[in-house]
């Protein structure tokens, strides 16, 4: 079982923040897969042969200014994991945290921005990775693969 992230981003000025904005920030990416995963895990064989994957993101180690309610969640799912490893045994449990890639998530993001957000005259742009020590950002292929090969049992 795989759980991706799939609502925006809740990038929001630590000022700005409301508990229903930090609440509705983690549904998707904190609550929902810690109750996806309790209840996968009677529909899944016994066994280390099955697993359950879920997704968090680099910001849950590398700070981003503006970034503090969603690098919360994001660092949560690091002990959401270990303990739902131990709690779930003998399925695996494993937590893929990916940078950018290129996908529609990063479309009109302004990586060197101040404040992380979309910025009107870099709409349409995708993010290229350029200045990182690997030359480029993955791909979404790159990512499938992390996916599949997580699930490998041999």
């Amino acid at each position: 079982m795989v759980f991706t992230a799939g609502d925006e981003l809740a990038i929001t000025k630590l000022e700005d923040a409301t508990l229903e904005r930090i609440q509705k920030a983690g549904l998707v990416r904190f609550y929902a897969p810690l109750l996806v995963a309790k209840h996968a895990v009677k529909h899944l064989n016994p066994g280390p042969a099955s697993s359950i994957t879920l997704t968090t993101g680099s910001v849950s180690e590398k700070p981003n200014k503006h970034w503090t309610v969603v690098a919360s969640y994001a660092t949560g799912l690091h002990g959401m994991i270990r303990n739902l490893a131990l709690d779930l045994a003998p399925t695996r449990v494993n937590l893929i945290s990916k940078s950018w890639c290129g996908d529609d998530t990063v479309v009109g993001w302004d990586a060197g921005g101040s404040d992380g957000r979309v910025h009107e005259d870099h709409q349409g742009e995708v993010y290229d990775g350029g200045d990182w020590e690997t030359g480029g950002c993955g791909g979404v292929i790159s990512v499938d693969f992390i996916y599949c090969w997580s699930e490998k049992t041999d």
